[in-house]
């Protein structure tokens, strides 16, 4: 934490959160997560806001973005978009395809 030179309410939340993210994901995607914080908080200094409120934020809603956006989210996501193009073509062709939608659907946990 010290390395992100942080104060009052940002330090607060990346107290929070980064131990969070560690628990719910790995230490990598924390450290992800707190260096994009920093460069945030950096720039915010250097515009001379003189506030944090930009950065706080920052660190609230990216924080539940990458819980959204893990890999396996992304993964199921993407093939779940992809089933319902299964279900074009001939009749036959068509519940086929109906039935690998729900196949897929399934094994994705719908």
């Amino acid at each position: 934490m010290d390395s992100l030179d942080s104060t009052g309410e940002l330090r607060r939340l990346l107290e929070i959160r980064v131990p969070e993210r560690i628990e719910y994901q790995n230490a990598a995607y924390a450290r992800e997560y707190a260096e994009f914080v920093k460069r945030v908080a950096a720039a915010e200094r250097a515009a001379g806001v003189g506030e944090t409120r930009f950065s706080e934020a920052v660190a609230r809603y990216l924080f539940k973005l990458m819980a959204y956006l893990n890999r396996e989210t992304y993964d199921h996501a993407v093939t779940l978009a992809g089933l319902p193009d299964l279900i074009r073509g001939y009749e036959q062709i068509k519940l086929r395809n109906v039935e690998r939608f729900r196949e897929g659907a399934r094994s994705l946990g719908f």
